[in-house]
């Protein structure tokens, strides 16, 4: 994980913190202390009790996929299992984890500009077509 953050100069994590997830982020901290690494930020994701998974998946993804503006790289749009999991959602026999994460990933990034700032994505709407780039 370590190497991962340091290549794309990444400082937080989100890490999904229901059941025994909650241990696993001072586990992390831990091993990122003891090793003597740089500091990292554990941002906790705990997604709403208010919708089921399912819900979750539709609402975060449903909107790009049905406007194209869901992107796979080569290699994620390599990989079958994960597009079982989009072309058979919602299945009660096929796993939903891989569209998950890219759901959870599409609710919590956050575009920066270069200087670390964050860029309101206001400023990326076509105001006269709709949409956003």
């Amino acid at each position: 994980m370590y190497e991962l953050l340091r290549k794309w100069g990444l400082t937080a994590i989100h890490l999904e913190t229901v059941g025994f997830a909650s241990e696993l982020k001072n586990t992390i901290r831990s091993k990122f202390n003891d090793d003597k690494c740089f500091p990292i930020s554990i941002r906790d994701y705990k997604p709403s009790n208010k919708t089921s998974k399912k819900e979750r998946i539709e609402a975060g993804l449903e909107p790009l996929m049905s406007n194209g503006m869901l992107y796979l790289s080569t290699f994620l749009g390599g990989l079958n299992p994960l597009i079982d999991q989009f072309n058979f959602f919602p299945s009660e026999t096929e796993k939903d984890d891989g569209i998950d994460v890219i759901q959870t990933l599409n609710e919590v990034c956050i575009k920066t500009s270069s200087k670390g700032k964050v860029v309101p994505m206001s400023n990326y709407v076509n105001k006269k077509w709709g949409g956003m780039r």
